[in-house]
């Protein structure tokens, strides 16, 4: 602290520059494992939508577990 008691402007610059730097790195690292956490569950929830659509190969009926989310207007 004792080099911002000093009037020189330039110190404090150099500081807060640094900082500012410093976080925009940790910006960055956030965005990229947002991206992979945000691919992960899309690709998690799509692979059990389409389980969830499959056909049995017998009946050629929806499986019973999608039952719960077919809606039938009448």
């Amino acid at each position: 602290m004792k080099q911002f008691a000093k009037s020189d402007t330039s110190v404090l610059k150099q500081h807060y520059e640094k900082k500012l730097n410093e976080l925009e790195q940790e910006k960055k690292a956030l965005q990229v494992s947002l991206a992979y956490y945000f691919t992960y569950i899309m690709l998690f929830f799509t692979d059990t939508l389409v389980t969830l659509f499959l056909f049995t190969e017998r009946n050629r009926e929806p499986s019973p577990c999608i039952n719960q989310y077919i809606f039938v207007y009448g």
